[in-house]
């Protein structure tokens, strides 16, 4: 008896393109940009180029990781980038007076602190995204503000700690170790999203932070909690990029936090909360390094990248806003 082959029906078709869609589009944008560095550029996919490009970008990397918990959640962080300013400022100046570890600790407690403030005004008030937006936004001009002060404007010197600037600058191998401390921090934000109770909470509160404090969770707790989180994780990509650099100045984070947000949304979180995955912020992290890096292979002036930048920004937010409507 013959058998019948099952052949493909159209609906078939579009169901496998619409996985690709949701799925795989990043991941396809990303290999595009590889293959378009590499015709533009024969020292695109060489070891030095693409190591720099890791390096340059692990401090918005882990940046960007921090903001992912606070959107997850539902609302914005815009005072990434004057925290980034600060606490450079006062892992290097507070060196001489108690020490390296200690001068670091202090840098990353101090930004802890700005998130449990940030977290504890919003969740006070039961702010939605619009609230979290202008308070945030508030507070990175107030934390500018102290940076400058506490600078009176000036450049700080860098650190004379070899390993301080290791954390920065160092390498394993050809491999950049702040690289792989962002590496790091994907991988234990991943579990903490994706395997524990707490980060099934922060999707739900995202999602409809109403119905997640009707079902008992603790909303003002975990609504601080994050941006704790978002602080401590943004002061420690301080220290990184004040090791890279070796110096810094108050106005070293400027346009952190568009950066973060635009790779997080490129990658394809959702921009109102409640979805995406750790995997996707690596991906739009990778995919606005190479960006970047294209940009600067042919000439294109920085004031035309942040152009570039703010298009990309609007098109991954209408894009988000597309999938959406048709989920």
């Amino acid at each position: 008896m013959e058998k019948t082959v099952e052949r493909p029906t159209a609906s078939k078709y579009k169901n496998i393109l619409q996985v690709i869609y949701k799925d795989y589009t990043m991941l396809i944008i990303l290999i595009a940009f590889i293959i378009l560095g590499s015709i533009l550029s024969p020292v695109f996919l060489t070891v030095h180029n693409i190591m720099n490009i890791f390096r340059q970008n692990a401090v918005t990397g882990i940046v960007a990781l921090g903001v992912t918990f606070v959107i997850l959640g539902g609302t914005f962080d815009m005072s990434v980038g004057s925290t980034i300013s600060l606490t450079g400022i006062l892992a290097i100046i507070l060196q001489e007076s108690v020490g390296v570890i200690p001068a670091m600790l202090i840098a990353i407690a101090v930004g802890i602190l700005i998130g449990f403030v940030n977290g504890y005004i919003i969740s006070s008030i039961k702010g939605g995204a619009g609230d979290s937006f202008m308070i945030t936004f508030g507070m990175l001009t107030l934390i500018q503000g102290v940076a400058l002060i506490t600078t009176n404007g000036n450049t700080v010197s860098g650190s004379n700690s070899p390993f301080y600037m290791f954390l920065g600058d160092g390498n394993l191998g050809a491999f950049p170790f702040s690289f792989l401390l962002f590496l790091i921090f994907a991988l234990i934000t991943w579990v903490i999203l994706s395997k524990t109770k707490k980060g099934r909470e922060i999707y739900y509160m995202g999602a409809n932070s109403e119905a997640a404090r009707l079902s008992g969770i603790p909303i003002k707790r975990l609504r601080t909690a994050v941006y704790m989180v978002s602080g401590g994780m943004t002061a420690f990509a301080a220290i990184l990029l004040t090791g890279r650099t070796n110096g810094t100045t108050p106005i070293a984070g400027q346009n952190m936090e568009f950066d973060a947000v635009t790779a997080i949304v490129v990658g394809g979180v959702g921009i109102s909360g409640g979805s995406g995955s750790v995997i996707q912020v690596v991906i739009g992290v990778l995919i606005m390094g190479l960006i970047g890096n294209i940009l600067n292979i042919i000439g294109v002036s920085s004031q035309n990248q942040l152009v570039v930048r703010g298009i990309i920004l609007i098109l991954a937010v209408v894009l988000d806003n597309i999938k959406k409507k048709k989920a």
